[in-house]
């Protein structure tokens, strides 16, 4: 099965995003920067030949970097043998969801050839029941927010709506929405001008104040040496409700998000995992990085269009809705600065750089970061493929060298995920931390309900 899709611009060379260069030239064997996404399907089981049509009927055609393989900093389009990148595994013995992330860790391990295009798909079967469409992409071709969204473009419901002809009157609408006002011009151009002129330097300052002062690491984190050991993943199996995280931000008040809220069980789930670990529990920081999406509207294919904002997490603060609030003031005043653009502009005049100054600089800005924690929001609803339900979205996301932890939430059909990609030898049971994760909300949802009743 031998493919080369000839859609439209799909003989053009195309470079590397200069987010993609970076991702794809600090990379390391112990750390490939692939994204992974885990779909469980509802229904009848799908079979290995649906799914290689599947792709190369909805996925391939409007993602011409999944028809490229990489060279130098280039996407050279090439065959695309659907039989090598589309294959099905079995969850080994006992076949249980332990087993199941012991699987995928390996498989996020794992960097694919690159002579050919860099991603892969799995049909993986958990017992006669469960099934999994598991996509993995190298970080090069595009970010979470692009292949969230190029798996929902594939599903029945809006492959078909996306193909469907367009009325006469849908243009009409679509350019009387477009005509924007000259006010809003000018205020938009008023803020782009204060964010250069006052933003930037401010955020330059902030970066050179984290790389200079020496902000002492939770203690879980003291004993953190060059990966090694490659990392493990976990994921919640319990459900998750996107409506008790949002009444638990109700509950924080002062316009408290539902990041917040997830950043600050985050936290308390660390500070948990510090004392299983036998560790002591001080107040203190940890320094995260958020990725963020640049991107005005959908991505209409893959691609990088993402900056980022680091925070100083509180720890060691055992009232979770005081953590809350503390980080609900610490990444307000993180929004008001243009980090995410100065980010992907770092990373723009990153790409110009040999790659043997790329890697230290890179390194050493890395070097300030614990962890990196990243939100994708999926559809309101479920969706399906071929008829098979999907009601989760489980992403796992890189996190760059020598970053030892990467936490992924994701939001479908009113139901949250999280999951961790950790160092082994930092984190040793991946699933204890979702567990705490648990905990932290569950605490923070009773409070919340009794001071409802009282």
């Amino acid at each position: 099965a031998i493919i080369l899709l000839m859609h439209p611009g799909a003989l053009k060379r195309r470079e590397l995003s200069c987010v993609g260069q970076v991702c794809f030239e600090t990379e390391s064997k112990v750390s490939p920067m692939y994204i992974d996404l885990v779909l469980p399907l509802k229904g009848e089981k799908m079979s290995l030949d649906e799914l290689r049509d599947l792709i190369s009927q909805r996925m391939l055609p409007n993602n011409p970097r999944f028809t490229s393989r990489v060279q130098g900093t280039t996407f050279i389009p090439t065959d695309v043998d659907l039989e090598h990148h589309v294959q099905e595994l079995v969850v080994p013995e006992p076949g249980d969801d332990e087993a199941l992330m012991k699987l995928m860790s390996t498989l996020t391990n794992e960097g694919l050839d690159p002579a050919r295009p860099l991603w892969a798909s799995f049909l993986v079967n958990q017992g006669d029941e469960k099934q999994y469409m598991v996509i993995r992409m190298h970080h090069c071709i595009g970010d979470g927010v692009s292949l969230a969204t190029a798996t929902m473009n594939m599903s029945d419901n809006l492959f078909n709506k996306n193909n469907a002809p367009e009325s006469s009157t849908s243009g009409r609408n679509r350019q009387k929405r477009g005509t924007g006002g000259c006010c809003f011009k000018f205020f938009s151009f008023f803020k782009i001008l204060l964010w250069i002129l006052i933003g930037m330097p401010l955020v330059l300052l902030k970066w050179i104040s984290v790389t200079l002062i020496n902000i002492q690491p939770p203690e879980l984190f003291k004993d953190t040496q060059e990966p090694s050991a490659g990392k493990h993943v976990a994921w919640n199996t319990k459900t998750i409700y996107v409506e008790d995280i949002k009444g638990i931000a109700a509950k924080v008040g002062k316009k408290a998000t539902f990041n917040d809220v997830m950043l600050a069980v985050v936290a308390g789930a660390f500070d948990r995992y510090t004392v299983y670990a036998e560790k002591e529990v001080k107040e203190t920081d940890m320094i995260i990085s958020i990725p963020v999406d640049i991107r005005r509207t959908a991505p209409k294919s893959m691609g990088n269009k993402v900056g980022g904002y680091m925070i100083q997490l509180p720890m060691g603060v055992k009232d979770p809705f005081k953590r809350c609030r503390d980080i609900y003031k610490r990444t307000s005043a993180v929004k008001k600065l243009p980090e995410q653009y100065a980010s992907y502009w770092l990373f723009l005049m990153l790409s110009y750089l040999p790659v043997f100054i790329v890697r230290p600089v890179f390194k050493q800005m890395s070097n300030q970061v614990n962890c990196v924690v990243t939100n994708v929001r999926g559809a309101p609803s479920s969706y399906s493929y071929l008829g098979r339900e999907v009601s989760r979205l489980i992403g796992f996301i890189p996190p760059p060298n020598p970053v030892p932890i990467g936490i992924a939430i994701s939001s479908l059909d009113g139901e949250v995920n999280v999951t961790i990609k950790a160092e082994r030898s930092l984190i040793q049971s991946p699933a204890k931390f979702i567990q705490f994760v648990h905990e932290e909300i569950e605490a923070m949802r009773q409070d919340t309900i009794t001071k409802k009743e009282q």
